[in-house]
């Protein structure tokens, strides 16, 4: 693929002309070669060294790749990432993505996490990625893992919750659950109840945390059948409404 820095740097011109052109690039290059399209998008995400603002269009056009307003669409482009993308590609475009989460830069974060729930809906479903939900969890609770990434990692498990939802609103139910098993919820249950307790220090944290949460109680129906599953996690809701912030 062309120079994609450029191309994605002629995306914002004010020259009519230039940006129909980039557009158009692309638009080739994703016809062309979809793997390679994605890979480079992914790449430049994950760039430290590009500007921030290509960084986050690079993002925001990679999310878009994989997903779209019409129900139909969007389950064709899903399969064609599942079937026609490399399975070693596919790891590393996740792999590159995911490592964006922890970027210095707090809008690339934010569009990482994004990102990562796109994929992750397309994933999870079809029983890919099941390292994903432990990833994130350990990424909140990692005694190396700095604030920005906690609240970049709960940003990011609400938005899978979303993502999962909605699919489930379309007609795929996936057992009830968007594709997660049990398991996953626990594990994702538990990051989010972490970056909600009063010994998280960062309010930002905290609110990250508990916004996740309200997307992911659709999933904790059975957490919520146990009495000492449900009690902790009221009682860390509860703590959170007296916070002074």
């Amino acid at each position: 693929m062309a120079d994609i820095t450029q191309i994605l740097v002629n995306t914002q011109n004010p020259d009519q002309t230039v940006r129909s052109q980039a557009e158009q690039q692309l638009e080739q290059a994703k016809e062309a070669n979809f793997s390679l399209y994605l890979s480079s998008l992914a790449k430049e995400l994950g760039d430290e060294a590009k500007p921030s603002e290509v960084r986050r269009l690079a993002g925001l056009i990679l999310k878009n790749s994989i997903d779209s307003r019409s129900y139909q669409t969007k389950k064709s482009i899903k399969k064609k990432w599942l079937n026609q993308v490399d399975q070693n590609q596919r790891m590393e475009i996740k792999s590159m993505i995911f490592q964006a989460l922890s970027s210095p830069v707090q809008e690339i974060r934010h569009t990482a996490a994004q990102v990562v729930a796109k994929f992750a809906a397309a994933e999870i479903p079809a029983k890919q990625w099941p390292e994903l939900i432990p990833q994130l969890q350990l990424s909140v609770s990692g005694p190396q893992s700095s604030t920005e990434l906690k609240q970049s990692t709960l940003e990011a498990l609400g938005y899978i919750c979303e993502e999962l939802s909605l699919n489930g609103e379309q007609g795929d139910d996936f057992g009830g659950m968007g594709g997660l098993d049990q398991t996953a919820v626990n594990t994702m249950l538990t990051a989010i109840i972490q970056g909600m307790d009063k010994t998280e220090t960062n309010n930002e944290v905290r609110l990250a945390a508990c916004n996740a949460l309200s997307i992911a109680l659709t999933f904790a129906s059975e957490n919520f059948s146990k009495q000492q599953e449900r009690d902790y996690i009221m009682q860390v809701t509860c703590e959170a409404t007296v916070s002074p912030d």
